[in-house]
């Protein structure tokens, strides 16, 4: 993901669509983003934050990630006590928000695949 600061009236001049990162008056930085399961109960978080070449160097790229890092310790504290509250509740049910939009229609497709894929070894 890409974000920046641009000039007041950019949203408007570019029809609400995707600005050109090459007008932005600063603070361009990306992030990326991955978390890989390892079992059932555990997964690994990889995160990358940085200022774009042209708006920083090591300065602005070390402060960001000591933000993240932040962040990430007070969110790893809150998601531990969100699985000790599952381990403590007696068939847990998810609850999705309009936010887990994305990953509810991601788990639905790749259910889908799977039984797709299950009825065709039967079949086969």
């Amino acid at each position: 993901m890409w974000s920046g600061s641009f000039a007041a009236g950019t949203a408007q001049r570019c029809g609400f669509e995707k600005p050109d990162y090459a007008e932005a008056i600063g603070s361009v930085t990306f992030t990326s983003q991955a978390v890989t399961p390892t079992d059932d109960r555990t997964a690994r978080y990889f995160f990358s934050w940085g200022p774009h070449r042209d708006h920083g160097d090591e300065a602005p790229r070390d402060m960001l990630m000591g933000l993240a890092d932040r962040a990430f310790a007070e969110d790893k504290v809150m998601i531990e006590a969100q699985q000790r509250v599952i381990d403590r509740t007696p068939s847990p049910r998810i609850m999705p928000t309009v936010h887990d939009r994305g990953v509810t229609l991601f788990n639905r497709l790749v259910d889908r695949l799977a039984r797709a894929e299950a009825g065709d070894a039967v079949a086969a």
